[in-house]
This record gives structure tokens, C-alpha cells and sequence, in this order.
């Protein structure tokens, strides 16, 4: 007999024991989402995404511009549309069906960043990121929500690994793929582009057939986007959704700020680079070297714009100073990379953080869309603190994944606004599905109802959204309060200006509240 094992069953068990942490850390990640599947949807899955690739499984999938409504596709390219609407196909289109195409992805993106930072850097930075990630507030709530951003996430990452590992057909499939995913794809093409460009041309060292074949496994990528676009300014009279391009421009300042708060301090994270301040501090005097000490300017900037503590302060001369701290910092955190072997994916990472930082300030702004500059934040903050416990002893790596992962949970518990960023977004879920119920049970179909809430009346009238019980809906909801209302509904989820006046108007009385958690719903009927 023979007792020696095969080389199957030998490369089976190095690969599950490299990742048997990774694979307890994917397991409690979905046991813990697997309650949220059966939800219903919630802001904009409930008026955009949800009906949009309804349709597109009802259409069957396409890429074309004029597959699906523009009203619901708003002018974006299809891809998202497209594979969920596939996904349907296979498994139906219940809620829990389309939730879990978002858990699916959500748990790709795990492993990518996982065995991404295994290759560019080492097992412990994959497994510092990857576990820092699961404890995002914004990750873990948008992991199964009928949203793209977890999938511009993914492409963006894997577009920026197989374009370090020199992998030209990979690295053309997730870069276009990224691309017909969503717009701001293509910051991330504009910068591989240039990159590519300029190593094509100045790198003389790398063999010109390489160099060649990713740029042009990246122009391949260009044109087949552009190609998406001539066919949508063919069709639709534009190449960009015109009510997009007018919102452009506005609260530049504003988004900068809001842009840097949610990647370094929200959800706790500013107690995580606390941590990493201290610690580069510490290991740059202990070992007399003051590259280990990168943070410490954009800590001391990021003080000063946080906590407000020079508010007479021009907004340009303040916004100067953190960018400039910014790129200090970024270069000093460079230098850390001592033998180089990660500069080709560390150096386009920061470009591209830098240049979404710029469209970020001038696009449209809300939350989630940061999703994919944090997922990279994370990866790049694991193998900083990975490389200053290097020169410590190896126990202070898991303290320190410990701590981190700790302040992440904590700030679960600290998390309570509503949006769809947020916890409160299940809180707030139940709510609406409370008031829904209140007037289905009373049955005031016919009756004239006002909502100033945009969900609320998409939820009154739209049975995909999940809040209604059967097809029949209310047919007379508007936002007009006038003499001829019945009911009218409140929230504090989009709070209406109006609220006061009708709580202390004799003509109306409130027959029923609801709440859960901060959030709240109320219904004014009026008096007979």
C-alpha cells in the first residue's frame, strides 16, 4: 500500500491551511447576513436599481442602452443590470434571490482582497485587510443591497492586481468590465492608461512586447467603452445622463471634506489610525528611522480639519495644507517598500486615490460611493501596520488585528444614522414596513394620502419594493397637502419641513406611531 500522499491532496491541504482564517472570517460574515436576504428595499433599490433590473430580467440581459427604461437605468452602463438580471434567470426573482446576487459579490470581494494582498504583499496583510473589512459598518450593511458600488469595488481591484502581475487579457477583461459597471470606472481606466503609457514609452528595462501588450490590453478596454457611449449618444441624444452632468460642481469644499471624513474617520476608523499614528511614532524613534512616522502629517492635518480647530481658516489655504500632508505622507509611505516588488501596484493605487478624490469632489456625492477608495484605503493601512510590526515582536500582530477589529464591532454599536450606509437603514426599513401595514390593515386604498417622503410613496405604490403585502396598491398618494387629504405620513427618514405645523394642527390627529431604534414614522388622519 502505498502511504504517501498525493500531490493533489498535499496542494489541498497547504491551500486550506493558508486560508483556513480567511474561510471562518467568509463563514461568520455570511451567517450574519443571511437575515437580511428576505428584506425589502430600501432607498434607491426601491426607486432605481430594484425596478431597473427587474426589467432587465424580464428584457433578458443586455448591454445596450436602451435595454431597460432610462428613467430606472439613469443613463449608466449595464453590466450590474445585466448580471443580475442573469442571476435572476437562474434563481428566480424573489428578494432573497436578488439579495443574494449582492451577498455573492460581497463575499468575491472578500476573498479578492484576501488573496490580492496575499500576492502583492504577504498572508498577514490579507489577513489584517480582509478582516478589518468585514468590520466596515458601510460593508457590511450595502453587502446585500441591490447596489453596484461592492461591484466597482471588486473590478477596481482586481483590474489594479492583474495589472501589477503584467496579465494583459485579465487585466482588459476587469478593467472593461469595471468600465460598463459604472461611470467612475473610469477614473481607474484613465489612470492604468497613463500609467501604461508612460512605462511603455520610459521603461526601457521590461521586455517591449510586455510593455505593449498592457497598453493595449487597456485601449482595447477604452474602446470598448467608447464604443458603449457612441451607441448611447446615438439612441438617447447623450453621452452622460444629462440630470447627472447638472448636479457636477457644486459643494467642491464640502465634498472634499465629506470624501476624507468617511474614509478616515467614520465608523471608528479614526481610533484605527490613531492606533497607526502611535505606533508609527513609536517605531520610528525606537528604531531612529522617520519613514516608519508617514502618518504623522496627515494625522496632524486631518486634526486640524476633523476637530475644526482653525475655523477662520480660508477653505483653499486648509484644503491645500491636506493635500500637501496627503502627498508628504504618501511619499514617506512609499519608502517603506524597500525592495520594490509592490511599487506597481502601490503606485497606481495612490494615483488613483488621488484622481478619485478629485471626481469625487466634483460629482454627485453620497456615501456608498466611496466604497471602492476605502476597500484600497484598508488594503494599503493592513500592510502599514503589517510593516511596522515587523520590527517588533510577531505577538503584537494579532494584538493589534485584535484591537482593530474590536474598535470595528464598536463602532457597530455607535452607528445609528439612517441611510443606506448605515445600521439605521434596517431600523428604518421596518418602520416604513410599519406604516405600509398600518394602512393596508385599515384598508385606505382610495383614500387621499400625502407623503413628502419619495420613498414612502414608492413604497405605497409599488409592490416589487416588498412593503406591500399583495399587488393592490394606494392609488392616491402625492406629496400636496391640501383640503381634500385623508392621511398624511411622516418620518424622521426624510424628514418633511411640514411635520411641525400638521402636529400641532387641530384638524388632523395622529392614529399611529411606530418606531424602531432612532428611527420613526407617524400618520395624521383628518378629523371628520
Amino acid at each position: 500500500m502505498n502511504n504517501h500522499s498525493s500531490p493533489i491532496n498535499n496542494s489541498l491541504t497547504q491551500y486550506f491551511r493558508e486560508r483556513w482564517m480567511l474561510f471562518i472570517l467568509l463563514a461568520v460574515f455570511l451567517f450574519l447576513k443571511l437575515p437580511h436576504l428576505h428584506y425589502p428595499f430600501y432607498w434607491d433599490e426601491s426607486w432605481s436599481y430594484a425596478p431597473a433590473i427587474e426589467l432587465m430580467y424580464k428584457h433578458g440581459p443586455s448591454l445596450m442602452p436602451n435595454a431597460i427604461d432610462i428613467f430606472y437605468s439613469r443613463g449608466h452602463p449595464l453590466l450590474f443590470y445585466a448580471a443580475a438580471g442573469a442571476w435572476m434567470r437562474v434563481f428566480g426573482d424573489s428578494h432573497v434571490s436578488q439579495h443574494s446576487f449582492a451577498l455573492f459579490l460581497s463575499a468575491l470581494l472578500i476573498v479578492s482582497v484576501y488573496e490580492v494582498s496575499r500576492k502583492v504583499f504577504d498572508r498577514r496583510v490579507a489577513l489584517f485587510a480582509a478582516g478589518m473589512l468585514c468590520v466596515q459598518v458601510m460593508f457590511f450593511v450595502q453587502a446585500t443591497f441591490l447596489l453596484p458600488e461592492i461591484m466597482v469595488s471588486l473590478f477596481v481591484l482586481l483590474s489594479l492586481y492583474f495589472y501589477y502581475a503584467k496579465k494583459p487579457v485579465a487585466t482588459f477583461i476587469c478593467c472593461t468590465a469595471l468600465l460598463l459597471t459604472k461611470e467612475s470606472g473610469l477614473v481607474l481606466g484613465l489612470i492604468l492608461g497613463i500609467h501604461s503609457f508612460l512605462y511603455l514609452v520610459l521603461n526601457k528595462k521590461e521586455i517591449f512586447v510586455v510593455r505593449l501588450k498592457m497598453f493595449c490590453s487597456l485601449l482595447l478596454s477604452g474602446i470598448a467603452i467608447g464604443i458603449f457611449y457612441i451607441i448611447q449618444k446615438k439612441i438617447n441624444g447623450w453621452y452622460l445622463f444629462p440630470e447627472h452632468m447638472g448636479m457636477i460642481g457644486h459643494s467642491i469644499y464640502g465634498k472634499f471634506t465629506n470624501y476624507l471624513e468617511l474614509l478616515f474617520y467614520n465608523n471608528n476608523r479614526y481610533l484605527v489610525y490613531q492606533v497607526l499614528l502611535l505606533l508609527s511614532l513609536t517605531t520610528a524613534i525606537r528604531f531612529q528611522n522617520v519613514w516608519y512616522a508617514a502618518s504623522l502629517l496627515p494625522g496632524i492635518a486631518f486634526y486640524v480639519l476633523f476637530a475644526n480647530k482653525l475655523p477662520s481658516l480660508p477653505a483653499a489655504v486648509l484644503g491645500a495644507f491636506v493635500l500637501i500632508a496627503l502627498g508628504i505622507g504618501a511619499a514617506m509611505f512609499i519608502r517603506l517598500n524597500k525592495d520594490g516588488k509592490a511599487d506597481r501596484f502601490l503606485y497606481p493605487t495612490l494615483y488613483f486615490l488621488a484622481a478619485y478624490l478629485c471626481f469625487s469632489c466634483i460629482n454627485f456625492f453620497t456615501g456608498r460611493y466611496v466604497m471602492c477608495a476605502m476597500v484600497l484605503l484598508l488594503i494599503l493601512t493592513a500592510w502599514y501596520f503589517v510593516r511596522l510590526v515587523d520590527r517588533w515582536p510577531s505577538a503584537m500582530y494579532y494584538g493589534l488585528l485584535g484591537v482593530v477589529i474590536l474598535i470595528g464591532l464598536y463602532g457597530f454599536r455607535r452607528d445609528t444614522n439612517l441611510e443606506d450606509t448605515n445600521l439605521g437603514a434596517f431600523n428604518g426599513m421596518r418602520v416604513e414596513e410599519g406604516l405600509v401595514d398600518y394602512m393596508e390593515a385599515h384598508h385606505l386604498y382610495d383614500k387621499n394620502i400625502a407623503a413628502s417622503s419619495f420613498q414612502e410613496r414608492e413604497h405605497f405604490q409599488k409592490p416589487y419594493t416588498g412593503f406591500l403585502h399583495s399587488n393592490v396598491v394606494f392609488t392616491h398618494v402625492k406629496v400636496q397637502i391640501d383640503s381634500a387629504t385623508d392621511y398624511i405620513v411622516f418620518d424622521n427618514i426624510e424628514p418633511d419641513t411640514r411635520y411641525e405645523s400638521i402636529e400641532h394642527n387641530t384638524a388632523y390627529k395622529r392614529v399611529y406611531r411606530v418606531s424602531n431604534g432612532n428611527a420613526w414614522g407617524e400618520i395624521y388622519m383628518r378629523k371628520q
